[in-house]
């Protein structure tokens, strides 16, 4: 099975258990406010009850004796106040709580508990009869402005209580931090799991690969040798038969020759590709580069001015291999874009950029791109879709880049097309050099 399908094996459960942990969570949070709701409503019905004995003895309210109670009301079977202090409406029927048989209404920190009792004390003045007047409330008469007189019970009246419930809603703050906190500790172990098993994945890969690549660079180096002692024997004998026959045959001799070159530049690839060593790096100028491929091709190449940013920055890189690798994706191009059919004008575009502390170099054409089932084998060795390739020229280029710390990727071009793009370290940390 290819990495790809390992990592897709590996994030499913990931996400799942990521999913469920969210789901856990909320549920937990949820119950915890359920269960902290109910404990708020007991509690406010514990305090309306107090209240209300204390009011049924004494006929008052002393709102300091009663922490956190923002409102109290003693209503009517009408819903009228008879008694209201504080943020206790005038009104029940415009409070939002009108049932008869009470409810209770949580709205940002306040808790506003209704209920109903079924009798009140009498109520008489200072000649016999209580008065119905709180602190800071407001007294209210009888059904057509007469007072209750005498010793008459009350029909069944409603009592309200408005609770400032801030302090304790603010208590579940800590449990929601911990929730949160132990839900992104988990993500990011499950994040971490993910990361390390792809890491490893690729690890595996590689080392599969540099182990194919080993066993390929002792045949690759038994072959170089056993073919280029054959290639220079029939070098010489090309140019003795040269000399001999006519010009008729000579052309033919000259096709072996041709090949008898091509066969010997493959295997010097071959040996570059397999050598581990980074060559003769030097630090060279960015922008010399561009200016460098410009003359190399001509009027067959559109090379981008690079901004005075990029013009300043420079590399450390073998300039032979840049150049090498710089040709190859140049030479990629114009071929990709001549099979395309296109005009002349769609020239392949050399630019550079800078970010980050990476300078870039990207190639890009109007050819057809890469096909789906191509991409992931492009930078193989002796992979090609070519009648006459090798294979081996963007693995080495690849190759030359990632031994000069840097690296070789592709990407689709908008519009059609694809982009070939060689990042390379910035030598000059960031800082630029004198253009």
């Amino acid at each position: 099975m290819k990495e790809g399908i390992f990592g897709k094996i590996i994030v499913l459960p990931a996400v799942l258990a990521v999913a469920l942990t969210l789901f856990l969570a909320v549920l937990v949070i949820r119950q915890e406010d359920a269960r902290r709701r109910d404990g708020l409503d007991m509690e406010a019905f514990q305090i309306l009850a107090g209240v209300t004995d204390l009011w049924n003895e004494t006929g008052t309210f002393d709102p300091g004796l009663w922490r956190g109670v923002a409102g109290f009301g003693v209503y009517g079977a009408g819903g009228a106040a008879i008694y209201a202090w504080g943020t206790a409406p005038r009104a029940l029927y415009a409070s939002r709580l009108a049932t008869p048989g009470g409810e209770t209404l949580l709205e940002g920190d306040s808790l506003r508990l209704v209920r109903r009792i079924g009798s009140a004390p009498s109520y008489r003045g200072p000649e016999g009869r209580r008065n119905m007047m709180g602190s800071g409330g407001m007294g209210m008469m009888g059904s057509g402005g007469m007072g209750m007189m005498g010793s008459s019970m009350a029909p069944s009246r409603y009592v309200l209580i408005d609770l400032d419930v801030a302090e304790r809603l603010r208590q579940r703050t800590p449990l929601l931090w911990l929730v949160s906190f132990l839900l992104a500790l988990f993500v990011a172990l499950v994040a971490l799991v993910v990361f390390f098993y792809r890491r490893l994945a690729l690890y595996r890969e590689r080392e599969r690969e540099t182990a194919h690549l080993v066993q390929l660079g002792e045949a690759a180096r038994t072959l170089a040798h056993e073919i280029k002692n054959p290639l220079g024997v029939i070098k010489v004998q090309c140019a003795t038969l040269k000399r001999t026959v006519g010009e008729d045959r000579a052309k033919n001799v000259t096709v072996i020759e041709e090949e008898t070159d091509r066969l010997a530049q493959l295997t010097d690839r071959v040996r570059d590709f397999l050598h581990s060593s980074p060559g003769r790096p030097e630090t060279r100028s960015a922008r010399s580069y561009l200016y460098q491929s410009r003359d190399r091709w001509g009027d067959r190449l559109s090379v981008a001015e690079p901004g005075d940013d990029s013009a300043r920055r420079a590399v450390s890189m073998d300039p032979a291999r840049l150049t090498q690798v710089l040709d190859n994706l140049i030479a990629n191009a114009l071929e990709a874009t001549a099979a395309n059919a296109l005009p002349e004008t769609s020239l392949p575009e050399l630019s550079l950029a800078c970010r980050r502390g990476r300078v870039s170099f990207s190639v890009a054409d109007r050819g057809t791109g890469v096909a789906e089932e191509y991409r992931s084998r492009l930078f193989r060795p002796f992979f090609t879709t070519k009648a006459t390739g090798s294979g081996i020229g963007l693995a080495l280029a690849r190759r030359f880049a990632e031994q000069a710390g840097g690296t070789l990727s592709w990407s689709d071009r908008p519009g059609g097309g694809s982009v070939f793009t060689v990042t390379l370290p910035d030598a000059t940390g960031g800082k630029g050099t004198n253009p």
